[in-house]
């Protein structure tokens, strides 16, 4: 879905049944998310504690700091969300975003592009921390690159990955991938039970969102800035653990 969507935002036309309106409209909620992380440490803070945002800041608490990489960072929103709650971020990401100049403009962070999950340049025991919140469902060689944040953080660091859930009601529905490119796929017990294989002590998940099984691009232009956070966390609520959108996982090193 994250991957269909930023290719269509950089192209003009209608697409998937939305308006070229439509899309730009997406686009301008994207940026003004981006520029209230960029712009406002406070409000930074209070989302970091929404589900909607992985709850970031109840895992890597707030003046804590420490050096954090985020896998995958796309636009570079959690990277933005991060650096304000204190932490020395380097966000890497095999393409480059037009929102990363000005994140790095106002924020002590790196951005780094041309870098996949599965040969980090980076060397041993590097990071305190690492995050991937949305990334894994496209890695090429999942194993391989769990391997590698291994190798990069250090000993008791803390691990947050997000990533689309396998029983999510769409899913359920209609029998089809919710992003048609993603390659590794989870229910809240495998996706534990592979970082649990990989080296990693679970400390919590959590399940959060609804996704209709109708309407699918719609539903993502009414997600970006049309339906309110509070909308969507009763949604959510009112769907099943088990089927709803999203599974966060927070973990520690062993």
């Amino acid at each position: 879905m994250f991957t269909i969507a930023a290719r269509i935002l950089r192209r003009p036309g209608r697409a998937f049944g939305l308006s070229p309106e439509q899309w730009r409209r997406i686009a301008d909620h994207q940026r003004r998310e981006i520029s209230d992380l960029v712009d406002d440490s406070a409000e930074a803070k209070r989302r970091s504690h929404l589900p909607a945002y992985a709850c970031v800041g109840d895992w890597l608490t707030a003046g804590q700091g420490g050096r954090v990489l985020e896998l995958g960072c796309g636009p570079g929103r959690f990277v933005a969300m991060m650096a304000q709650l204190g932490y020395e971020i380097v966000g890497v990401d095999p393409v480059a975003y037009d929102d990363w100049d000005r994140i790095r403009a106002q924020l002590p962070v790196t951005l780094l592009d041309g870098i996949r999950a599965e040969q980090l340049p980076f060397s041993d025991s590097q990071f305190d921390h690492v995050t991937c919140l949305g990334a894994l469902l496209y890695f090429e060689d999942p194993e391989r690159a769990l391997a590698e944040i291994r190798r990069v953080m250090k000993s008791g660091g803390r691990l947050i990955v997000r990533t689309v859930n396998r029983n999510n009601f769409y899913t359920l529905a209609t029998g089809r991938k919710l992003d048609p490119a993603s390659r590794n796929i989870y229910s809240e017990g495998e996706l534990r039970t592979f970082l649990e294989s990989a080296g990693f002590r679970i400390a919590r998940s959590f399940t959060y969102g609804f996704w209709p099984p109708v309407g699918t691009m719609y539903w993502w232009y009414l997600l970006n800035g049309v339906l309110s956070q509070r909308a969507q966390m009763v949604l959510s609520r009112l769907t099943p653990a088990r089927h709803r959108h999203n599974i966060t996982v927070f973990a520690t090193r062993a």
